[in-house]
């Protein structure tokens, strides 16, 4: 939809449509990526690496290393607190009684050792995870089932069509 009416300040172009949504995009793949390299069980996160890293031998390359994890943990903790914002109350209903039947399924599996706190690592961070991405298809659903969008949804031109 492009808009011809260059007076009124609050109206959107489509190309600036196009460029805030890819950006929005590529953001939300940072974020989604911050989330797993930040920590998972696989030995192959921030958290494994900084454990290794001998920090007093280079400090210049240190400080730069801690600012990149903080930047990693921002961004983790501004997709989860995303998700937590945008779900509503009723979303997180949806989101425990669908995950909770099957978190106990793997928990009483035979393959999850009970003892083993890496197995409980993955698993928090799994449920982490798959919440961090419902956050981000809930309001879609939303309107998908309800027909109803936030005033915020409205303000911003989505349309979710």
């Amino acid at each position: 939809m492009v808009d011809t009416d260059s007076n009124n300040p609050k109206r959107k172009t489509s190309a600036n449509v196009n460029v805030m949504g890819s950006m929005g995009k590529m953001l939300n793949i940072f974020g989604y990526a911050s989330v797993l390299i930040l920590y998972n069980p696989t030995g192959f996160s921030y958290y494994h690496w900084a454990m290794k890293y001998s920090w007093f031998e280079n400090m210049t390359m240190s400080l730069l290393l801690i600012s990149l994890g903080a930047v990693i943990a921002g961004m983790a903790a501004f997709m989860i607190s995303g998700a937590w914002k945008v779900t509503e109350v009723l979303g997180k209903i949806i989101f425990i009684a669908v995950v909770a039947p099957i978190s106990g399924a793997v928990v009483y599996s035979s393959w999850f050792n009970m003892g083993d706190v890496k197995h409980w690592i993955s698993l928090v961070l799994a449920i982490i995870m798959l919440f961090v991405f419902f956050g981000a298809a809930y309001p879609r659903l939303r309107w998908k089932f309800q027909r109803t969008r936030q005033v915020d949804d409205h303000d911003s031109g989505d349309d979710f069509q």
